[in-house]
């Protein structure tokens, strides 16, 4: 996973490439995600050690930050060169990419890729008994959550510039890192809990919720994968 920061006239919009280049391709070091204006999707690990990834089919839809996407892949394990397994079961992989920039290729095999913080927010196998119903389940969730919490948004904090931001696993709270401020909302009691960081904002790459028990959760802050701090989380 890529974690980056952008001026604003810098950052471009993922859809936008993908218009103007015929694809937008994404790595993680290991991997390319590659997604094509004709709605394929494919990814293969980066040298010629292997060929095997996904290849399957995507959609696109904004996401809360206008400047954002989700892609929600739908796709089977294969082989580049022989297409995809027809024996694999099928994947669903919902990717969420923010702005970044074009880096061109770079000398040893290495293509072309948009650099930009991204994070894969489902990877479900969907043969697996009832994976389709949970999936169903956690995409009405989590519309329900931001529903609410647009509806709730103060008029005070003015628009939502969200930097980043991580849901829990229950589906009924976001951490939001906005560009003056960071909050927590909580769907439940429809309220908005602030947070004082000793990083500043714009720094923040990454939000990830972790929970070991009931009691023992947290919300861990990222910058360009280093852990620089933990906050309880309720």
């Amino acid at each position: 996973m890529v974690g980056l920061v952008f001026a604003n006239d810098d950052c471009l919009k993922p859809t936008d490439v993908l218009k103007q280049d015929g694809v937008l391709r994404i790595t993680d070091g290991a991997s390319y995600y590659e997604f094509n204006t004709n709605g394929t999707f494919r990814s293969y690990p980066i040298g010629i050690w292997s060929a095997r990834g996904f290849i399957g089919t995507y959609t696109v839809a904004t996401c809360p930050q206008p400047s954002d996407c989700r892609f929600t892949v739908k796709a089977k394990k294969g082989v580049m060169m022989l297409g995809s397994d027809p024996k694999s079961d099928d994947w669903k992989i919902v990717f969420y990419v923010s702005c970044g920039v074009r880096r061109p290729p770079i000398r040893g095999g290495f293509e072309p890729t948009f650099e930009c913080y991204y994070h894969i927010d489902e990877l479900i196998n969907l043969m697996k008994p009832n994976a389709g119903l949970a999936a169903a389940d956690a995409d009405q969730k989590r519309t329900a959550l931001w529903q609410a919490l647009r509806t709730d948004w103060p008029k005070a904090n003015g628009e939502m510039d969200i930097l980043t931001y991580c849901e829990n696993n229950r589906l009924d709270q976001v951490f939001l890192v906005c560009r003056d401020k960071t909050l927590l909302y909580e769907m439940r009691k429809h309220r908005f809990y602030s947070y004082n960081l000793t990083e500043p904002l714009g720094t923040i790459t990454r939000i990830t919720f972790e929970q070991k028990e009931e009691e023992d959760k947290s919300w861990k802050l990222w910058v360009n994968g280093e852990l620089v701090e933990t906050l309880p989380a309720y």
